[in-house]
């Protein structure tokens, strides 16, 4: 145990140095490393209206490595998740499920209401839950989880989330 314990101080000391590094504009390995994969920000889930159990998930995810695909996304709170676009289809806006979403070497996909987007299926959020764990699983890179912040709920909100 005392092995695991030092193990784990001189690694997470030697992370801290990193990163505290790359702040001040230096080229650390951590902020290198940043560079070469899928970066997930700006991440939060708006939870479902009193009494539903559908809920949206919105982030921006960065592709800094080769080309590769999102397939599917995971969490723990929902029976279901699924990676959703807007389409227009006889002159109107519908919501579809789409089976992935190529993620191109240097850009930038914004999941955002009336775009790309999340749906959770149904959600239960414990009460006092702040924040939700979502795993995100792609062609080639290894999958990665995340925590997403609730947002807040919109009453006025009419966008079907």
């Amino acid at each position: 145990m005392k092995k695991i314990s030092i193990l784990l101080v001189a690694v997470l000391a030697a992370c801290s140095a990193e990163m505290h590094h790359g702040e001040d504009g230096g080229n650390s390995h951590a902020a290198h490393q940043m560079e070469k994969g899928i970066v997930i920000s700006s991440a939060y889930v708006m939870p479902p209206f009193p009494g539903k159990d559908l809920a949206g998930g919105f982030f921006e995810i960065t592709n800094h490595g080769a080309d590769d695909r999102l397939i599917s996304v995971s969490s723990p709170v929902s029976e279901t998740v699924e990676i959703h676009t807007h389409l227009k289809e006889d002159g109107v806006m519908k919501m579809r499920q789409i089976d992935g979403l190529d993620l191109p070497k240097g850009e930038t996909i914004i999941f955002k209401p009336g775009s790309y987007h999340l749906m959770l299926f149904g959600t239960n959020l414990p009460e006092g839950t702040e924040d939700v764990a979502l795993t995100l699983t792609y062609e080639k890179a290894e999958p990665v989880t995340i925590i997403a912040p609730l947002g807040e709920l919109d009453e006025d909100d009419h966008s079907g989330h």
